[in-house]
């Protein structure tokens, strides 16, 4: 039963994210990583978002975020089902991106990738490895960003 499959989730998250010391008001993302653009998906979509905030309320949950194309974000914070909104711009073929405006709720911006970044080791100076990273923006309207360590606003 999927509502078990969430509720299990949920708690499992909270569980996680108290052992990691994560502040209770840092928004949790949710992902939607595909081109999600028929009714019938965003109809679930939507309907999976509902079982995760009533779930939430009843645990007693962390900020609930959507990370996903345009679309979905747009359709989730309408349903007032997410408080912010992680825009996944990198995928601008996705048919869910084109036409779509960005959220109002946008916390953070996925809006380039970088490809063969040479990472270099901390305590001496020497070459690691090289990695893929995405470029981001941070919008401080939308949630606070927590990096292990404390929190960035």
């Amino acid at each position: 039963m999927l509502l078990l499959e969430v509720s299990d989730s949920l708690f499992s998250l909270r569980t996680r994210g108290d052992y990691l010391s994560i502040p209770d008001d840092i928004t949790i993302y949710y992902a939607v990583d595909f081109d999600a653009y028929d009714e019938a998906t965003m109809l679930d979509i939507l309907a999976y978002f509902t079982r995760v905030n009533t779930e939430t309320e009843r645990i007693g949950g962390r900020p609930i975020g959507v990370y996903g194309p345009r679309q979905v974000c747009n359709e989730v914070a309408k349903n007032g089902s997410a408080t912010a909104s992680f825009v996944a711009n990198l995928s601008s073929g996705w048919s869910s991106n084109i036409g779509q405006g960005m959220p109002q709720s946008w916390s953070l911006d996925q809006y380039n990738a970088i490809t063969g970044v040479k990472l270099y080791n901390d305590s001496d100076g020497s070459f690691a490895k090289e990695a893929d990273l995405d470029q981001v923006l941070h919008s401080e309207r939308h949630g606070k960003m927590w990096m292990g360590e404390g929190i960035i606003s």
